[in-house]
This record gives structure tokens, C-alpha cells and sequence, in this order.
């Protein structure tokens, strides 16, 4: 703040953080507000201070209210990607951030809500969401070399599954995807740094048998009918989701496979 309002932050408010050891009050303050944003998200608010504060610096809270907005269009973009792509299995997160705001949405495909109230929903959970416990985003699962089995419709039953999975997971219990690493360390290569048993669910490799276990477990056929890949409505679609939904939310409860 100092560099942005040289004259005005040395009048107004203490230059110096800390005093014999100790934060001083007003560092304490800022950091209080702050403290649940990541750097990135920091350095990027600052670069708007100018078009924001033009004249006079703002207070701590201020400037949190300005990082808590910053990047929703990116995250509202994305979200709004996922949900409007027609073919869900070719959709895969980019934005660590935008996947943990959906999730906590809680919003279904099913539901049908206008756009307005999605948009409300994104921007409640994005203002209430902790950016320093941010749950990894899944790897995306790896295409095989065709093989008599496994075709190209076999890479597109294992992506929706592994995508159904991830969310049953999350919904489930989202610390499973945390590692005892530090959430920093985590979020430097998301993918590498999840557990062991999460890493073991989403091997390509594993696939088959996992697939196998979940049919014999729900009963449930993997494969969408004809009616729900033709219609461009995609309301018969949404209805195959949701049944697939449900019936991974039984595997990931009654199927073992967490243990």
C-alpha cells in the first residue's frame, strides 16, 4: 500500500508491520481479513487499486471485499462451461477454484434454475469459500491406446465414471482428496500431490475392475440409452446423470472402495 499511496499511507496509517516482534495493530487487522486469500489472488486485487481507491487507499475490509471478487468471471465461465457442454465426458476442470465453488453449490443439472439464480449461487458459495483449503481437482483420466475391449466408447464410459466418482467422492467426504501436505504444497502440482488411495481410484488402469465391482454393487448400467445421447434437449440426459449420481453415492457408501 505504501508504494500505491506513498504520502497518504505514511500519514494515515503505520508504514511498519511489525514492532518489537509483533505484528502491529493494524497489520494484525489486515491480516485477519486477508488471511483466507492465496497470494495470487493478493497480488492480482492490487493491480486494481487504482481504478478502485483512485485517491485514497482503502481499509482492510475494503480491500478483502475486493479479493473476494476477484477472478469470479473466470470461475462463473467455467462453471457455466460444465454446464452447458453436451457431451459432459469431454469437459474437464481447468480452474482449481471454479471446481471447488460448483461443488459447493450443490447445484443439479436436474433442477433446471434460470440463469440468475445460478449466477447468485456461484457468487454466494465463491464469497464464502475458503481459497486456503481448496480440494485438489482430480486428474483427468488418461486415454488408452485402442484395444479389442477397450475402443473409444470404452475411454468414454471410464471418463464418465471417473468423472461420477470424483463427485460422489466429494460430496461424500471432500477432506479425502487432501494429502497431509501442506494445502500450499498441494496446490503447486494438484494432481501428484493427491493420496494414494485417490491416486489408485483414478488410474486409468484400474478402471475395468472398479467399473466391474460398481455394476455389481448398484446394478446399474453404465452404458446412456440411445434416448438420452439423442436428445438434443438434453432432458433425457440430465435424467441418465442424476440415476448416475445416485447410484455412485451407493457404491461410494456400501461398495468398500474407501477403505
Amino acid at each position: 500500500m505504501n508504494e500505491y499511496y506513498p504520502m497518504i499511507w505514511a500519514k494515515y496509517f503505520k508504514v511498519t508491520a511489525v514492532e518489537n516482534g509483533n505484528l502491529t495493530s493494524q497489520a494484525q487487522l489486515w491480516f485477519n481479513e486477508l488471511q483466507s486469500f492465496d497470494e495470487i489472488t493478493v497480488f492480482d486485487t492490487m493491480k486494481k487499486l487504482k481504478s478502485e481507491f483512485d485517491t485514497f487507499p482503502p481499509n482492510a475490509m475494503q480491500f478483502a471485499k475486493l479479493c473476494g471478487s476477484s477472478g469470479f468471471d473466470e470461475v462463473l465461465d467455467e462453471i457455466l462451461d460444465y454446464i452447458d457442454s453436451s457431451d459432459l465426458d469431454d469437459f474437464w476442470w481447468t480452474n482449481q477454484l471454479a471446481f471447488n465453488v460448483y461443488s459447493a453449490m450443490k447445484y443439479s443439472k436436474v433442477e433446471g434454475i434460470d440463469n440468475m439464480e445460478l449466477v447468485k449461487r456461484a457468487k454466494r458459495a465463491f464469497n464464502q469459500i475458503d481459497r486456503t483449503a481448496l480440494i485438489p481437482i482430480p486428474p483427468k483420466p488418461v486415454a488408452l491406446l485402442p484395444e479389442p475391449e477397450k475402443d473409444e466408447d470404452w475411454n468414454k464410459k471410464k471418463r464418465r465414471f471417473h468423472c461420477a466418482l470424483m463427485n460422489a467422492i466429494y460430496r461424500y467426504n471432500p477432506d479425502l482428496f487432501l494429502c497431509k501436505e501442506t494445502t500450499k504444497e498441494i496446490n503447486r502440482d494438484p494432481v501428484n500431490k493427491l493420496p494414494v488411495l485417490m491416486r489408485k481410484l483414478f488410474n486409468s488402469n484400474n478402471a475395468h475392475g472398479l467399473i466391474q465391482k460398481f455394476i455389481e454393487v448398484t446394478g446399474f448400467k453404465t452404458k446412456p440409452p440411445e434416448k438420452a445421447l439423442n436428445d438434443e434437449n438434453k432432458t433425457e440426459w440430465n435424467k441418465y446423470r442424476e440415476s448416475l449420481d445416485s447410484a455412485m453415492d451407493r457404491f461410494v457408501l456400501d461398495g468398500g472402495i474407501l477403505k
